[in-house]
């Protein structure tokens, strides 16, 4: 666990001794690390962004300004895309939470209840 004082923790005075330690002990080598997809290697990543750099300024005609935010949408938006729309959808059960809370509330004050409306409830509470 941590020890140091509150002005310790706000100033990140505690990383300095880590960072020293970490000098001082042996290095990392390459077998220790994770292997890397081959479409993520810096090699591979700096020739699809060459191409998509050659190909948007020879045609580029809009506006100038916009090339590299164009470049780097075309090369990472198609990974990130399916990630994005995950965290949407968490989002969006997260809002739903209290909703289903609701309802289940209410469901446990009625006297006229069905248990499969019960158990639909518990299933949509603890998806959200």
């Amino acid at each position: 666990p941590f020890k140091g004082s509150w002005i310790s923790r706000l100033f990140l005075s505690w990383v300095f001794p880590l960072l020293r330690r970490s000098v001082e002990t042996e290095q990392l080598q390459a077998s220790e690390l994770f292997d890397v997809e081959p479409s993520a290697m810096p090699e591979e990543l700096q020739k699809a962004f060459q191409s998509q750099w050659r190909a948007q300024v020879t045609g580029g005609t809009r506006r100038r300004g916009w090339q590299l935010m164009r470049v780097l949408w075309k090369l990472h938006v198609p990974r990130l895309r399916w990630l994005w729309l995950l965290r949407v959808l968490q989002a969006l059960l997260d809002f739903s939470f209290p909703l289903f809370l609701n309802k289940l509330v209410k469901f446990v004050e009625k006297d006229d209840s069905t248990t499969s409306e019960g158990l639909l409830l518990c299933l949509a509470l603890f998806t959200a």
